[in-house]
């Protein structure tokens, strides 16, 4: 079915809104008062709907988006390791020594200098996120997490916290803690 020339407006907003329906529906010239609805319905429509994926998969495709590229971006996110940021020395390395696939997992870099001194500042993309996506994309996302067969616990019992009164030899006379840890050489 073809859309009319605002059911197109809006699909075209829709897209350069970043998916924003309430915002696509009022460039497209619906009521700002009734934009929220009336976006919701538009994408919610068939027709509507199958223009959003046809297009979703059309700039997909010319920017080179597959699952396969999009899964390996994750990965990178996933499992990079911030201390590749650094050499040998601990120094941060130039940005433009930085594997690509390490710099796909910074989201932000910020570099303020206050009395010549210069600090930087490097915000991570989120990697629970990115584990996440992944962990839904090969199933492993359940309601409830349950351990692997042969996966044991071990359960330890709490120390008493420092300075309760414990319990020595036969007499049953009580120490601290803190005096047990020294009559027994423990820091």
């Amino acid at each position: 079915m073809k859309l009319s020339k605002r059911h197109s407006e809006f699909v075209d907003f829709y897209f350069s809104t970043k998916f924003n329906k309430t915002e696509a529906a009022r460039l497209a010239g619906y009521s700002e008062k009734a934009a929220k609805q009336i976006g919701w319905n538009l994408c919610n429509k068939p027709h509507i709907k199958e223009e959003i994926e046809r297009r979703g998969k059309e700039l997909a495709e010319t920017a080179g988006a597959t699952v396969n590229n999009v899964m390996v971006e994750i990965c990178k996110i996933a499992f990079a390791n911030p201390e590749d940021l650094f050499d040998e020395e601990g120094k941060l390395k130039n940005i433009n020594d930085i594997d690509l696939g390490l710099a796909c997992a910074i989201a932000d870099i910020e570099a303020t200098k206050k009395v010549g001194i210069i600090k930087i500042k490097i915000k991570p993309q989120s990697k629970l996120a990115a584990l996440d996506l992944l962990g839904n994309f090969l199933g492993m996302k359940k309601d409830k997490l349950e351990a692997p067969q042969g996966f044991g616990v071990i359960v330890v019992p709490a120390q008493k916290p420092v300075g309760a009164p414990v319990p020595v030899g036969d007499e049953g006379k009580e120490e601290s803690t803190a005096e047990t840890q020294r009559r027994e050489g423990v820091k």
